[in-house]
Formats: C-alpha cells, structure tokens, sequence
C-alpha cells in the first residue's frame, strides 16, 4: 500500500480497487479500469494521460482513494483539499500511481504498468528539456523581447507607452460635440437624450 503526507502532517494510505475505479466512473465519468484509454476514441485523451496533465481530476480521484480514512477523521473533501500544497500534492500524485501500478500489477497488465512507468520519464524528460531552455541565456533574452512586445501592444490598445508618457492627441472632429447647425435645435436635443452637456 502507498501513502503519502499532507501539509498538515496526516499521513494517508492510498490502494485502488474495483469499488474506487466503479466510485470514479460514476462521480467523475472517467473509466479507470480502461486506464489506456478507448482506441474507438481517439480524441479523447486516456485516463492515464488525464491523470498526469489535469490536477483537478487529480485532486478528485486523490480524495476518492482516501475518503473512508478522511471521514473516520472527520474531514471533508474541501479540508482534505486545502492540506494538499505543493510537495504534499506531487507526494499525492506518486502514490496514486503507485496505488495503480500495483493493482494492474496484480491482475497482470504489465503493458499497464510499463505504460505508467515511461509515461512518467517522459513527463520527467520533458521537464528537464524546459529547465535547460529556460536557463539559457539567448531564450531568455527571446522571452523578454517577446513580453516587452506584449507589454508595449496593450499599450498602445489602452492609449498609452507612446512614447511620451500621455495619450496619443484626440483629433478635433472628435472633440467637437456642437450641434450640427441644423437651425430646429434637433442637435441640443440630441445631446440632452444621450447625456452629454452641450458647452
């Protein structure tokens, strides 16, 4: 069985049965048993892959596997939630896979268990390869480029950063609110029905 601790210290043991992958399918309509996903649906991506890339399903199935302990406890799924931070949710995370790689283990799925096992050095390949873009300098130096190019296009969009430190100047045609000449007073009145005060 695996466990793992939350941010208050609380240790939680985590296993996968046939009743946590039925109270899955039935609260949050995903198919553990089919961990690989449906090749008759190819659009949606499998549960394994879900499992690594969507932390609120996540969070959900975490606290499915742990809910009889949480009520001996007298916690509820919101309280379990907020104990879950950064070290204690990966913590969370290992043992969820853990708990699945050891069920599929017993029923003999070793494909299941080889899958689960190289989805997570690819995971871990691709982690690395954006830690070493990240930290090179010429990458660096693209993204601020890139931001200082966002920054300077909002403001443009909000009337402001050209380069003078005030709006871009309002052309008079757009300033002028008199009427319009007609001699019935129909501009006045126009402007007192969209609530402009006519100078």
């Amino acid at each position: 069985m695996r466990q793992f601790t939350d941010n208050l210290g609380r240790e939680w043991r985590v296993s996968f049965t046939i009743g946590h992958a039925e109270s899955i399918k039935d609260l949050l309509g995903v198919d553990f048993l089919n961990i690989l996903g449906d090749p008759a649906r190819s659009d949606e991506p499998p549960p394994l892959t879900r499992l690594a890339t969507d932390y609120t399903l996540l969070a959900q199935v975490t606290f499915i596997l742990c809910e009889d302990q949480a009520k001996e406890q007298g916690i509820d799924q919101k309280q379990f939630y907020k104990a879950l931070g950064g070290d204690a949710f990966r913590a969370a995370h290992e043992a969820v896979k853990g708990a699945l790689s050891d069920f599929f283990q017993s029923l003999g799925r070793d494909d299941v268990v080889e899958m689960i096992r190289r989805q997570q050095e690819v995971i871990d390949k691709a982690v690395g390869l954006l830690q070493a873009k990240c930290a090179d300098e010429n990458f660096a130096r693209h993204v601020d480029k890139r931001l200082a190019e966002e920054i300077e296009s909002a403001g443009s969009e909000l009337g402001i950063g050209n380069g003078s430190g005030r709006p871009p100047a309002t052309s008079e045609s757009t300033l002028d609110r008199s009427p319009t000449g007609n001699s019935s007073g129909h501009g006045a009145e126009s402007g007192e029905k969209s609530g402009i005060t006519q100078p």
